[in-house]
């Protein structure tokens, strides 16, 4: 299974994303802050890491590149829920520019967050 980090400012989606994740078998790492997650990141740390977009500190559009340069092998995930005064799919397509792998809306299915795994891992 993979190794899996999640960077989200919300403690109870980090949480409930660690549950279900470790439920499927995987190993998780959780941080609230962008700082205290850049830290852990050596090259083949993580398969996968999810990356919420709106938080404070660093956000995830100043995150997902430093993430995708420390590790080149990472699958970055950006997410978010929070895009109600921005347009969704121009913050995605952003993300992407900047490194993210794929995109997942908050809110988001058990089915959905284990799909995407999957598929990333495939």
């Amino acid at each position: 299974m993979a190794n899996i980090l999640i960077v989200d400012d919300k403690r109870d989606i980090r949480l409930l994303m660690k549950d279900i994740l470790e439920v499927a078998g995987h190993s998780i790492a959780h941080f609230s802050d962008g700082n205290e997650a850049i830290k852990t990141v050596t090259d083949g740390a993580y398969e996968i890491a999810f990356v919420d977009l709106f938080m404070p500190e660093i956000d995830g559009l100043e995150l997902i590149p430093r993430l995708a340069r420390a590790d080149l092998s990472m699958r970055i995930v950006a997410m978010s829920g929070g895009a109600l005064t921005v347009e969704a799919a121009a913050l995605f397509n952003a993300a992407e520019t900047f490194g993210a792998a794929t995109t997942l809306e908050k809110p988001f299915s058990v089915a959905q967050l284990r799909e995407l795994v999957d598929g990333l891992l495939s």
